[in-house]
C-alpha cells in the first residue's frame, strides 16, 4: 500500500501546477481550491468541529515560525507523509495549505486520488493568507 502511495504521489507531483489566485476552483474531485478569506469563513464555520481538520504541510521550522491557528503541521517532506494522509479520515473535513501553494496542490492530488470528499486547498497558501491580514500565531 506504501509503494501504492507513492506512486500517487509521485503523479501528483509531476501533474499539478502551482496554485494561485483567489477565485474559488474545483480542481479534483472532493477538493474546491479557495481564496485566504474563504478558507477563514471556512475555519469559522467550522470552528469546534471534531470532524473538521487545519493541515500545514510546511516543515515543522516554517510551521513553528508563524501558522493559521489551530493547524495540525504534517511536514510533505516527511518520509511517512503519505503513510500519514492516508491515514486521515477520508470523511472528514479538511483545509489545506503551504507556503505558496506549490504542495498542497500535490497533497489536495493525492487527497483526491484517496477519496477525500472535502479538501479545501487555500490558493496562494499562508503567503496570500497574510497577504489577506489574516492573523497567524507562533
Amino acid at each position: 500500500m506504501r509503494r501504492s502511495l507513492l506512486v500517487l504521489l509521485a503523479g501528483a507531483v509531476l501533474g499539478s501546477a502551482a496554485c494561485g489566485g483567489s477565485d474559488t476552483v474545483v480542481d479534483t474531485p472532493g477538493v474546491v481550491r479557495v481564496s485566504a478569506t474563504e478558507a477563514a469563513d471556512i475555519i469559522v464555520e467550522r470552528a469546534g468541529d471534531a470532524d473538521f481538520t487545519i493541515l500545514d504541510v510546511r516543515t515543522p521550522e516554517e510551521y513553528v515560525a508563524g501558522h493559521i491557528a489551530g493547524a495540525v503541521n504534517m511536514s510533505f517532506f516527511d518520509p511517512e507523509f503519505a503513510d500519514a494522509i492516508a491515514a486521515l479520515d477520508p470523511g472528514a473535513g479538511y483545509v489545506l495549505y503551504c507556503r505558496g501553494g506549490r504542495y498542497s496542490a500535490e497533497v489536495s492530488a493525492l487527497m483526491s486520488d484517496l477519496s477525500f470528499v472535502e479538501v479545501y486547498e487555500i490558493g496562494g497558501g499562508i503567503m496570500e493568507w497574510e497577504s489577506a491580514g489574516l492573523p497567524i500565531v507562533p
